[in-house]
Order: C-alpha cells, then sequence, then structure tokens
C-alpha cells in the first residue's frame, strides 16, 4: 500500500503571500469594525449634545417670550392704572377746584320783622347753674341789619304747659345790638339765662328748674318763631367724704386738746401736793409758844 506523505521543506512564496494578504485583510476588517463603533458612538454623542444644546436656547426663547408676555402685561397694567390714577387725580382736581365762594352780600339796610327768623340753640347744662342760651338770627329776605334788642326779640322756656322763664319780665338778661343777617346764614347772640324760673320777676332767690327736658322758643317781634329742645341733667351730689375726713380731723385734735389739757391739770395738782408738803415744813420746827 502506498501512503501519501506532505512534503516537508519550505513551502513556495505564493502560500505566504496569501497567508499574508488574510490576515492583513483581517485585520483591516477588525479596525473597521473598532472604527466604526467609535465613530458611531461619537455621532450618537455629539446628536444627544447637539440635541441638548438645542433645546436649551428653545427653553430661554420660551422663557423669554414669556417674560417679555409677562413685562408687557405688567407695563399694560402699570399704563393702565396711571390712566386710572390719572384719571382719578384729574377728577379730584376738578371736584376741589370747584370752591364755594365766601363772598357774602352787603346788607341793603334795616330788617323788616316779619323777615328775621330766631331760633334758639341751647345745649345741655345742670339744673343748678346757669344755661347759656345761643340765639341764631336769620332772615328769609335780603340781607339787612336787626336790631336785636329786648323791643325786638321774644324768649321763653317751657315744659309742657308749664310756662319756666320769659324774657320780658327779665329784659336785663337779653343783650342789645346790632346784627347783620342773611339768608341760609345764622349769626348768633349768646344770652345768660341763670336756670331760675322767672315769669313775674327774675330773682336769684327763684327756684331752680328742676331736671328734665324743656323747649327753649325765641321769635322776633312780628317775625317767624322757632324752638329748640333740650335737657337740664341732674347735678351731682355734693362730695361728703371730705367733708367727713374734715370733721374727724377736727374731733382728733379737740381730742388731744382735751388730753393736753387733762395731763395739765394733773401736772398742777401734782405740783399743789407738793406745795403743801412744803407748807408743812415750817410745823416739823418749833414754835414761840413751845419755847415760852
Amino acid at each position: 500500500m502506498r501512503s501519501s506523505v506532505a512534503p516537508k521543506g519550505p513551502l513556495p512564496s505564493r502560500v505566504y503571500w496569501r497567508r499574508r494578504v488574510v490576515l492583513l485583510a483581517v485585520v483591516a476588517l477588525v479596525l473597521y469594525g473598532v472604527g466604526q463603533l467609535v465613530v458611531g458612538g461619537g455621532g450618537d454623542a455629539e446628536s444627544a449634545s447637539s440635541d441638548a444644546g438645542s433645546s436649551t436656547p428653545a427653553a430661554s426663547d420660551n422663557a423669554g417670550s414669556r417674560g417679555d408676555d409677562a413685562e408687557d402685561a405688567r407695563s399694560s397694567k402699570r399704563s393702565g392704572a396711571g390712566k386710572r390714577g390719572s384719571e382719578q387725580q384729574g377728577r379730584g382736581r376738578t371736584k376741589t377746584s370747584k370752591t364755594v365762594s365766601t363772598s357774602l352780600d352787603a346788607p341793603s339796610g334795616s330788617c323788616e320783622p316779619g323777615d328775621v327768623v330766631v331760633k334758639p340753640d341751647v345745649v345741655d347744662a345742670p339744673a343748678d347753674a346757669p344755661v347759656p342760651l345761643r340765639i341764631g338770627v336769620s332772615t328769609i329776605g335780603a340781607p339787612c341789619t336787626f336790631q336785636f334788642s329786648p323791643e325786638t326779640v321774644v324768649l321763653q322756656i317751657t315744659s309742657g304747659d308749664d310756662m319756666i322763664w320769659q324774657s320780658k319780665p327779665c329784659a336785663s338778661s337779653i343783650p342789645s345790638e346790632s346784627v347783620v343777617v342773611r339768608p341760609g346764614w345764622l349769626t348768633y347772640v349768646e344770652i345768660d339765662w341763670n336756670g331760675r324760673r322767672g315769669t313775674e320777676n327774675c330773682s336769684d332767690g327763684n327756684e331752680y328748674a328742676s331736671p328734665g327736658y324743656y323747649w327753649a322758643e325765641g321769635a322776633a317781634i312780628g317775625g317767624e318763631a322757632a324752638r329748640g329742645q333740650f335737657e337740664l341733667d341732674t347735678p351731682p351730689p355734693p362730695e361728703k367724704k371730705e367733708r367727713k375726713k374734715s370733721d374727724g380731723k377736727q374731733s382728733e385734735d379737740s381730742e388731744q386738746t382735751d388730753g393736753e389739757q387733762s395731763e395739765a391739770g394733773q401736772s398742777d395738782g401734782e405740783q399743789t401736793g407738793e406745795g403743801g408738803a412744803d407748807g408743812g415744813q415750817p410745823d416739823a420746827g418749833p414754835t414761840d409758844d413751845d419755847q415760852t
């Protein structure tokens, strides 16, 4: 039997070249694959970073647009508020610019008694003290001069059907003065009522009006009458505590004085007793009768 045996020795050069080409091709394929992997990963990263980078400006643009919108809204609100404020200020200025004229017409002459209105204005006061009466004088005609006096004005104070005080018997309490009166304005004249009854006379010995509600009525003779209500309050009770304290102090002072006087009497008695003892000393000595 024949057996085939591989030849020994160096191979032909073309075999080695084939092997080298195959090895180079494998190495080239490996390098190409690695390069593709590296290039692909870098491209993904760059695309991701580019996407992220591109998204950030978009967000900033949106934020900027939103901020611009908000700023525009605020500016519009401010402008609207400014316009409203300016309008309000304009309105306020318009209102304040309307000033009331304080110039008063000069009186044309003496008042007609029928045109004069007398209106008492009395505030509440205690029942045991003088009561100030404010008499407002006005007119329903043109400005004029009115002679306020007991001959031109009548005043009275009533409580129901009870007449408390009248100006006729108390003419001394009504002042005489010339006043200028105007329609829609009140010129006041001050009168002091002593707070006592006065229908026949105005003596200070008359009793005070009792606490309660009263009507003050007034009118110019021949004019329109008017009245106003007021109250006389109950006067506060007198303070008795201080008097008691003062009485207690006086009693203590009197007791101290009496005690001092009694002590003085005792001292005088003691001095008298001592004088008696001294007077008894001459008895101890012999007398002329005993010597005889």
